[in-house]
């Protein structure tokens, strides 16, 4: 049942903020407090989380060791559940309807074999 399942196609750089914001939040940071552990400003941190700077190799380095994940983490299309499969849900329906009606078809001529055999 792969067929349901399909992956956003996203630009990387949003992929990294929408990364960066999940991981953030999961630390329980606001932007000013991840801002001051990397010495940067908060507007810094803003800047990058809509999307009008981006911060260099080191500073990906230092936001990553803030926030305990790999570097490579912040550009995982799966780093965070947000960014995880999305369900296509039009295919899902498709697909488990196509399922249920074969599978009920099958019980449905398995029971009048049955009855025939009997009669």
């Amino acid at each position: 049942m792969k067929h349901y399942f399909r992956r956003m196609k996203r630009p990387l750089r949003q992929i990294f903020i929408e990364n960066l914001k999940y991981y953030r939040q999961k630390c329980g940071l606001a932007q000013q407090e991840l801002a001051a552990k990397i010495d940067k400003s908060v507007n810094y941190i803003n800047g990058i989380e809509n999307n009008n700077t981006f911060p260099s190799i080191e500073t990906i380095e230092k936001i990553a060791d803030v926030l305990s994940v790999k570097p490579a983490v912040l550009f995982d299309e799966n780093g965070c559940p947000e960014n995880a499969i999305v369900a296509d849900k039009g295919a899902l329906a498709h697909e488990l309807g196509e399922i249920l009606y074969t599978k009920i078809r099958a019980d449905i001529v398995k029971d009048i074999e049955c009855v025939l055999c009997r009669a």
